[in-house]
């Protein structure tokens, strides 16, 4: 049934929003604005008139929240006319399943993954294979697990006298798996009764978007870690929209902890998402007496021994701390270039302990912790030990601290321009790496492209950066236009009080959180599965309303 604009408009003018709603309307502006200083003026304002501007700036971005988001709110996708979708789509839907859907959304990948062949391959896939192999010491800085799956495939293509094979068949099976994820969600959505034209468009999400296509091709971990954090998210709403019905749970549970284990074993941060949701549903679970809270007890229970007892027999060195501590190391650095000039002997003293402050003052990027954080954290000083000097300087300089933190973070929550291509040595934004070749390692070890297919690379990485230019659809590459929409959801799920159904909010934050204090700011390689799962999460009916309003 369509709606003339002016009743729509009514509906909207007279629909009231809760406090909470009015205080992310001033996060979102406040947030913005900063994000914006520190992209232009590499600064926080100083002066009155940059005060006056940030506050202009942050007001302006308040009042945008308000409208979109109170419309997004109120919103009804099914009481709106649906615009025409094919309706061959869903009769193939309905004859074939989430097949035909995972195969559409493969062959729109194919000719990447076709003229990228073996695969766009860098120093996260190069390095973890070589410790697969002993050419270097194991570490689980990448986890092992994914270690040892690209490291068996590349073996494998060097036993039959390919490593480029063996690297092709890692990604092509790799990819048919995640298309036959990708699928599967959208075939549940429109199970859920979600609006049609939404899953068509979730179809093409996957499917069009050319950066899931450039994921396709790389053989990092965090294209696989994408489509199983998606997939987890959409059991965790199958599980808590059910969970008071009397029909067993046991394949979303057992989803849950499969592909959250799976999460875990090629994310080092993944546990941060799967412990705290799996304790949640868990006792959520025992409080109703579901006997599935013993599926998700058994996952966990899988990964403490996989990750204190399998990795110890392997004799695999833990992560280092530099890891946990990009924000802090950032601070320290920011808080040493801005104002190691006025510094005490005392504090010159203390920072001399590290490094000289020039040399820090140098090193120090905004936008990536990389470049300091073997000045903070090595060998021979222990995290413990700067986290000292973290705080007293935290108290020194608070100033220093919340610059280098929004410098460091402003890409997964503020709208600013995009970073100039080569940003964060090469890892902010859209990551879509085009190299195969490593000058770090020794070239009979690295893969080889065709040359034939030069002209065809070089038209899909074209593609790409065409259409981050196109207005609306380049949206899909925007990160904070997820975070935002993911904050939206949330407030509607609390709205109607369907309190279970936050749990799977609580998951897509905490993924955020981690992408925050990641080593570099703005990166969609870090952020892709909040990206994958926000089509799943949009299954909760967040845009459905509130009844009786």
């Amino acid at each position: 049934m369509s709606i003339s604009l002016k009743r729509m408009w009514e509906k909207f003018k007279y629909r009231k929003l809760s406090g909470l709603y009015y205080f992310l309307c001033a996060l979102f502006g406040l947030l913005n604005a900063s994000g914006l200083f520190l992209y232009f003026a590499k600064r926080l304002p100083g002066t009155f008139p940059e005060i006056l501007l940030f506050l202009l700036i942050t007001l302006v971005f308040s009042l945008i929240f308000l409208v979109c988001g109170k419309w997004l709110v109120f919103f009804d996708v099914n009481k709106t006319a649906i615009p025409y979708v094919p309706p061959k789509f869903y009769t193939f839907l309905s004859s074939h399943g989430f097949l035909a859907i995972a195969l559409f959304i493969f062959l729109c990948w194919l000719p990447w993954i076709i003229v990228y062949y073996p695969a766009s391959i860098e120093w996260d896939t190069y390095n973890p294979i070589m410790q697969f192999l002993g050419m270097e010491e194991k570490t689980n800085h990448h986890p092992w697990f994914y270690a040892a799956m690209v490291g068996t495939f590349y073996k494998f293509g060097v036993s039959i006298g390919s490593k480029n094979l063996g690297m092709f068949l890692y990604v092509l099976i790799r990819d048919v798996i995640c298309a036959l994820l990708y699928g599967r969600i959208v075939y549940k959505l429109e199970k859920y009764g979600v609006n049609r034209l939404f899953c068509f468009l979730v179809m093409l999400f996957y499917a069009v978007t050319p950066v899931w296509g450039a994921y396709a091709k790389i053989a990092f971990k965090n294209t696989f870690a994408a489509a199983v954090f998606a997939m987890m998210i959409m059991c965790a709403i199958d599980l808590v929209r059910g969970i008071d019905a009397q029909h067993s749970l046991m394949p979303s549970a057992f989803g849950i902890g499969f592909f959250g284990l799976l999460f875990c074993l090629h994310i080092n941060n993944g546990i941060c998402v799967f412990l705290p949701i799996s304790i949640l549903l868990i006792i959520a679970l025992a409080v109703r007496l579901r006997k599935e809270f013993l599926i998700l007890c058994a996952f966990l229970l899988i990964f403490g021994v996989y990750h204190h007892v399998i990795i110890n027999v392997l004799d695999v060195r833990p992560s280092s701390a530099q890891e946990v501590m990009a924000i802090p190391m950032q601070q320290l650095s920011r808080t040493v270039r801005d104002n190691y000039s006025s510094f005490t002997g005392e504090e010159l003293d203390m920072v001399k302990e590290y490094a000289e402050p020039e040399a820090i003052s140098g090193a120090y990027d905004p936008l990536i912790s990389d470049p300091v954080k073997s000045i903070w954290v090595n060998e021979h000083t222990k995290a413990s030990r700067s986290l000292k000097l973290w705080l007293y300087m935290g108290i020194r300089y608070p100033k220093s601290y919340l610059e280098a933190l929004i410098a460091h973070s402003y890409g997964y929550y503020a709208f600013t321009p995009r970073e100039e291509e080569g940003a964060g040595n090469l890892n902010t934004g859209m990551t879509i790496f085009d190299w195969v070749k490593d000058p770090r390692f020794p070239d009979e070890f690295t893969c080889d492209y065709i040359d034939a297919f030069e002209l065809p690379r070089q038209i899909l990485s074209k593609w790409a950066k065409i259409w981050d230019k196109i207005p609306v659809i380049n949206l899909t590459d925007a990160i904070p236009l997820y975070t935002w929409l993911t904050v939206i959801s949330g407030y509607i799920v609390l709205r109607k009080k369907k309190y279970l159904e936050l749990i799977p909010v609580l998951a897509m934050l905490i993924m955020i959180a981690t992408c925050v204090a990641s080593p570099v700011n703005g990166c969609f390689r870090y952020f892709c599965p909040v990206a994958a799962a926000l089509p799943a999460f949009l299954g909760l009916e967040s845009f459905r309303g509130v009844k009786g309003e």
